[in-house]
């Protein structure tokens, strides 16, 4: 298992905030993620790397675009 966290900005969608959890992949994080509402970005580590970003595309969509981890 591998810990890892989905860190939220401020982005006038919802608070920042830090969500942590353990996992066996980073897939998990799009289980969780699905929680916050749509078009909310967030930033996904694995540890001290960060991995990429992630946000779900359209209102009740399940289609996710992952950008880099830069």
């Amino acid at each position: 298992m591998h810990n890892y966290s989905l860190r939220y900005s401020d982005d006038g969608i919802g608070a920042a905030k830090r969500v942590e959890f353990e996992a066996f992949d980073a897939a998990r994080a799009l289980f969780i993620a699905h929680r916050e509402p749509s078009r909310r970005a967030a930033e996904l580590w694995c540890e001290d790397r960060k991995l990429c970003t992630i946000r779900r595309i359209g209102e009740e969509s399940d289609f996710w675009e992952v950008g880099p981890a830069f």
